[in-house]
């Protein structure tokens, strides 16, 4: 499908921690501007909120997103990881965020050994603070993709507004969509098979789904 990804940035690095949120249609923006451009709604068929961008479409986090994104920025050892796979970008099939996420695993153990190999640690271990109100807004890159949160504390550092937005709930509309897009490919199948064929597209998103809830009953109706 033509997705639109969307993912942390970075200039000099391959984004995790910090950056700019950046899309593929070329929409970039600050952790401050992400909540104008990205917007959850309540959906009549679930509890669930479900995320789209401001003209009203879904969109895609997560390891593919990144790597569609951001490749350029991965280290050495990755990019000689994902030219030995064979890959070409960008990638638009689903299931093939289990092919970025082992890239990405080459790219983050790599990283650990130089910074274990750098660790020399000097100074006090947390930073002095003084309490005041205050307003603030983050992202970062979980693994199943962008998390943003954003608070308002007051002058008791008491939170009186919390807002987190998770890579799960970003893709929900995504998933729903992608589904629909499978279904005909996989209806004629026994209904075990067909199942398991829509647990396993759902999977490629989001492997904590299937340990955190019982996320899928399908009923095919004739």
């Amino acid at each position: 499908m033509d997705y639109e990804f969307v993912a942390l940035t970075r200039d000099d690095e391959y984004a995790i921690y910090d950056g700019e949120v950046l899309s593929s249609t070329g929409l970039r923006v600050t952790a401050t501007g992400y909540d104008s451009a990205y917007l959850e709604t309540h959906v009549q068929h679930s509890n669930a909120l479900h995320s789209h961008t401001k003209a009203g479409s879904s969109y895609f986090v997560g390891p593919l997103a990144r790597l569609n994104l951001n490749y350029s920025q991965l280290r050495p050892a990755a990019r000689q990881a994902a030219e030995k796979a064979g890959i070409t970008l960008p990638m638009r099939n689903p299931f093939m965020n289990l092919l970025a996420r082992a890239i990405e695993l080459v790219e983050v153990c790599d990283l650990a050994i130089e910074l274990a190999g750098n660790y020399l640690p000097v100074g006090p271990s947390h930073a002095e603070i003084k309490i005041r109100a205050g307003e603030g807004a983050g992202v970062s890159e979980a693994p199943r993709g962008l998390l943003y949160h954003h608070y308002i504390v007051d002058d008791q550092g008491m939170i009186r507004h919390a807002k987190i937005t998770p890579p799960t709930a970003q893709n929900f509309a995504q998933m729903e969509a992608d589904l629909w897009e499978y279904a005909p490919q996989v209806i004629d199948l026994p209904h075990e098979e067909a199942t398991l064929a829509c647990e396993h597209l759902i999977r490629s998103y989001d492997p904590c789904i299937s340990c955190a809830t019982h996320f899928l009953k399908l009923t095919i109706e004739r």
